[in-house]
């Protein structure tokens, strides 16, 4: 099969009437979909619910932009940016209670990411913060169907492939209420990849790895990064946190340089501002053109309201959150993946090739250049137009 046609989502394993459809593991860890010919009766419901194949039908118009900050600090400490999806999932919580449920990503405590659902806001802390691998949707699309033909009001947050697949999933379903979350993505990495990652960690500590954290939010010379990562060792029952800024951790080193997504990331189709789901949610880079106070990396959420059922939503979530509409061009203009899908590394074959057979941290480091602190340091204070074009410069010294 043509793997860059697609995005791992299982919505076609999940419609097929004859369960002829199988979920298989390729040598990085992706997943990809296998039929059984014999069985197939050639119904097409798995090309009616494949959201590569109708990525056109699911794109809403492009909508209104807003800068968003919960005013619960504790809600931005743990949250990526803003707080935008908590205060959205308590608002729900609020106004159906008893009566919703919520789906995301979250990792267990194996470190394996999937999604799931939860019925009490209270455990809203296990869909938090993001997870830079592919989660697997395995059984979702079912219980989704279930919660909304039990006339639930169903919260959905994932990738935009994701929402794609779940909107065309429930399409014929008219009971409930289902409301769509997309987030901007720049790619997915395999579990595998990642427990790759972890395996040479944790060989390097010695230690075993029983917590990790994306996005934490960590200082180097009074300069926040808000893409550092921790994670916890455990050692004869005692524990040990260990931050890590991203431009010296090899698995977001590897992520940034466009090394290590699956195929189908390098010509998403749904990267771009005509959004699949109703309501979108990203980092708000580039609001400090516009204000200089703001700081997206201490937590600023940028929301876009795509359907106009929603364009009340920022009204609504007014007690919880502090909320500005803002210039929708200022938010594509400093988010690439509102533009277009990300570049492929240029070793991205050789990389995974090497992969599989050495170690992970070894391997990232003979592709990826070393970023200095003081790099870092230059690219937070400068002004991003002139960082681009310093980097420009560099690439054509090198």
């Amino acid at each position: 099969m043509n793997k860059e046609k697609c995005c791992g989502c299982r919505a076609c394993e999940q419609i097929c009437p004859k369960k002829c459809i199988k979920i298989f593991e390729d040598k990085n860890g992706f997943l990809y979909p296998k039929i059984d010919e014999e069985r197939c009766i050639h119904c097409n419901m798995c090309k009616k619910v494949c959201p590569m194949i109708n990525s056109e039908k699911v794109k809403n118009k492009e909508g209104k932009a807003y800068a968003l900050i919960h005013k619960d600090k504790y809600v931005i400490e743990h949250s990526s940016s803003g707080g935008a999806f908590t205060a959205i999932a308590e608002s729900i919580a609020n106004e159906y209670e008893g009566n919703y449920a919520i789906y995301g990503a979250t990792m267990d405590k194996r470190l394996r990411v999937k999604h799931i659902g939860i019925t009490n806001i209270e455990d809203i802390h296990l869909l938090q913060k993001s997870k830079y691998i592919q989660s697997d949707m395995k059984d979702v699309f079912y219980r989704i169907k279930d919660d909304l033909n039990a006339n639930k009001t169903v919260l959905f947050v994932g990738t935009p492939c994701q929402v794609a697949a779940v909107k065309l999933y429930t399409q014929n379903i008219k009971k409930g209420k289902l409301i769509l979350i997309d987030l901007v993505c720049h790619g997915v990495p395999s579990q595998k990849i990642f427990d790759q990652y972890i395996q040479s960690l944790e060989k390097k500590e010695n230690e075993t790895i029983v917590n990790y954290e994306f996005r934490k939010r960590y200082k180097l010379l009074n300069i926040i990064d808000s893409s550092s990562i921790m994670y916890t060792l455990e050692k004869e029952e005692k524990y040990k946190n260990i931050y890590k800024y991203s431009f010296e951790d090899e698995y977001m080193k590897a992520f940034y340089d466009g090394l290590t997504y699956r195929p189908s990331c390098y010509s998403c189709p749904f990267a771009t501002a005509k959004r699949t789901g109703d309501i979108t949610i990203a980092d708000f880079w580039g609001i400090a053109k516009r204000n200089p106070k703001l700081n997206p990396q201490k937590g600023i959420s940028l929301v876009t309201i795509n359907n106009v059922n929603y364009n009340n939503l920022c009204e609504k979530l007014r007690y919880s959150v502090n909320t500005r509409e803002e210039d929708y061009k200022l938010a594509i203009e400093n988010n690439n993946s509102l533009r277009r899908p990300s570049k492929k590394n240029n070793y991205y074959e050789e990389f995974l090739r090497e992969l599989n057979k050495g170690d992970f941290c070894e391997i990232v480091n003979k592709y990826v250049k070393k970023k200095s602190k003081i790099e870092f340091y230059i690219a937070r204070i400068l002004p991003e137009n002139i960082v681009n074009k310093l980097r420009s410069f560099l690439k054509r010294s090198d």
